[in-house]
């Protein structure tokens, strides 16, 4: 089972610590690496037409042990330049899927 929150400043420590476990993807779609100051931007940043009321950071936590495996971004009443009235949403993981586990020779 799986707990949704909403995240904020008490929260940076897990979030960087979770972005960081996410660095091979988040390197990949930023083309850099994961900045010392990510899960701060990841919390407080967002689009110049938007207020901050509009923009909600969920964190995903293990109900068991409470613990950060990945994180929904929601941007509400954002206006782009493809959909002037709109939401968007971002979703990160680091749930891992077992591999490796068919029968190769």
């Amino acid at each position: 089972m799986i707990k949704l929150e909403v995240l904020n400043e008490r929260n940076v420590p897990e979030l960087q610590e979770l972005l960081i476990k996410c660095s091979d993807y988040l390197t990949f779609q930023d083309g850099e690496p994961v900045k010392k100051d990510a899960a701060n931007d990841l919390l407080l940043s967002k689009p110049d037409n938007v207020s901050a009321k509009d923009k909600i950071v969920f964190g995903i936590y293990k109900s068991h042990d409470h613990s950060l495996v990945g994180v929904i971004e929601i941007v509400l009443r954002y206006a782009g330049p493809i959909y002037p009235k709109s939401c968007i949403a971002s979703f990160r993981t680091t749930i891992k899927r077992k591999r490796n586990r068919g029968n190769r020779k």
